[in-house]
């Protein structure tokens, strides 16, 4: 395995770019050190997930795991997205067209705070995660389960469509979390956004838990089965926000 630069970094991990030598494949390698218990069992989590998750073109692929006695590090190799976050491209590209958000080649990566659900009606008692997109439930500190995922996806596509959070952010998360709990659901503007995105948006964002869609139905909901049938260029899409040579230049580093 050749390691290359680094290329992200969380509270317990760093992600660094790698190639594996016999085949010649670049890979995203997460290495976690594993000593303290809490991490420990993060990474159990994350590990057990990726194992355990199906062969689905949403997730990053996950190649294996091993362990370094000397670093006291549990590498994970996953697959290798060049294109960026989707944080990445909303810096570059501050709107993005509402219509093409759920049909580009997105993936979802980093299940170390996953809640280890055992059937459909499991719910989680924790605290944690980024309370930036945390809902209301999970800031009182009630018991949660996948409508609080509903309420963080609809405001990512919120930010996605405007181009900037719906909340004020720059006054610390106490005020955040008040935001959340006592001010309106954002919603977004009639007048710039279709009817489709306005009811979608609208529908997630409800204040009780029970009142959101299900995944299910929001598969059914017009926002998505309008679009269905629409072929979007994810790489015409991808070299408009990125430069291609900058991207093979930072390979080569």
């Amino acid at each position: 395995m050749r390691i290359f630069g680094a290329i992200g970094s969380g509270a317990s991990s760093v992600v660094q770019r790698a190639m594996h030598i016999p085949t010649h494949r670049i890979l995203a390698l997460k290495k976690i050190n594993m000593f303290e218990k809490e991490k420990r069992q993060q990474l159990l989590t994350e590990i057990r997930t990726l194992c355990e998750a199906p062969c689905y073109e949403g997730l990053v692929e996950f190649h294996g795991a091993f362990y370094t006695p000397d670093s006291g590090q549990i590498s994970i190799a996953l697959e290798y997205m060049d294109g960026g976050s989707l944080a990445d491209i909303l810096r570059m590209n501050r709107r993005i067209p509402e219509l093409n958000l759920f049909y580009r080649r997105a993936k979802m990566t980093d299940f170390g705070i996953s809640a280890g659900l055992e059937n459909s009606v499991a719910m989680c008692a924790t605290f944690v995660g980024t309370v930036t997109y945390m809902s209301p439930e999970r800031i009182r500190n009630e018991s949660y389960s996948y409508p609080a995922d509903i309420w963080s996806l609809c405001l990512a596509l919120l930010e996605c469509g405007t181009g900037e959070f719906p909340y004020t952010v720059n006054e610390g998360p106490v005020n955040l979390m008040l935001q959340i709990l006592d001010d309106p659901s954002p919603s977004p503007s009639k007048n710039k956004f279709s009817p489709e995105f306005c009811s979608f948006v609208d529908a997630c964002l409800q204040k009780d838990p029970d009142n959101r869609p299900t995944a299910e139905q929001l598969l059914l909901n017009p926002f998505i089965t309008k679009y269905e049938n629409e072929k979007v260029d994810l790489a015409g899409f991808v070299r408009s926000v990125f430069y291609p040579t900058q991207r093979m230049k930072d390979l080569a580093d």
